[in-house]
């Protein structure tokens, strides 16, 4: 009919809008220096948590979906801003428009996934996987471990990114170059556990800017 017709031609437009949207913010981020990886040329960590937080609050105003994902290089020792660099291309080369991608800190890159609910996350995941295990870097084979993790109910940014950084662990933890998706909740030690080990916080990822 026609009013299902201009329905589905209005999400259509507001789904571009929000691609376009986001990549312009992205572009701006970019272009700010002090948001800005000085080695790969993406955005930083600072630059990331901030749009981060501005889908997770679309996501919600919407009722759409929006994933993270993060990855870690499986080679040990440190790598050259070259390689760095390389990488960074194939991963934002693997990605959509819309996504957004960052240097987390060290050998760790996350990505955005705005409208992206787990599953395609996860396919977008072993994309990213498959490009950069075929590309020849000439410094002998590279490969990555993802974790992957969809915002469910009223999860923050913050909280994503806590659940996204244990299924990262637990795809390094299970052999490498692999992706692992992230359970519904994040599961943290009782209080005490933690306080009779001396932790000040749960155990995840540390990384440095």
């Amino acid at each position: 009919s026609a009013a299902a017709a201009a329905a589905s031609l209005s999400g259509f437009v507001a789904t571009v809008t929000a691609e376009r949207t986001t990549h312009a913010v992205t572009a701006h981020l970019r272009a700010t220096e002090a948001l800005t990886d000085h080695v790969t040329g993406l955005l930083n960590r600072r630059a990331f948590e901030r749009l981060l937080e501005r889908e997770t609050f679309r996501a919600a105003r919407e009722a759409t979906s929006v994933s993270v994902l993060m990855l870690a290089i499986d080679q040990p020792g440190p790598q050259s801003a070259a390689a760095l660099s390389a990488i960074a291309a194939v991963v934002d080369a693997a990605v959509r428009r819309s996504d957004v991608v960052c240097r987390w800190g060290g050998e760790v890159f996350a990505v955005a996934l705005p409208r992206s609910n787990g599953e395609g996350a996860c396919v977008a995941a072993e994309r990213i996987r498959a490009a950069v295990e075929a590309h020849d870097f000439g410094l002998g084979p590279i490969t990555v471990s993802l974790g992957v993790a969809e915002r469910r109910g009223d999860e923050s940014g913050l909280e994503l990114m806590e659940r996204t950084s244990r299924a990262l662990v637990e795809a390094k933890a299970s052999g490498h170059n692999r992706v692992t998706q992230a359970s519904w909740r994040l599961r943290l030690p009782p209080p005490d556990a933690a306080l009779r080990r001396g932790d000040k916080t749960p155990a995840t990822l540390a990384f440095e800017e």
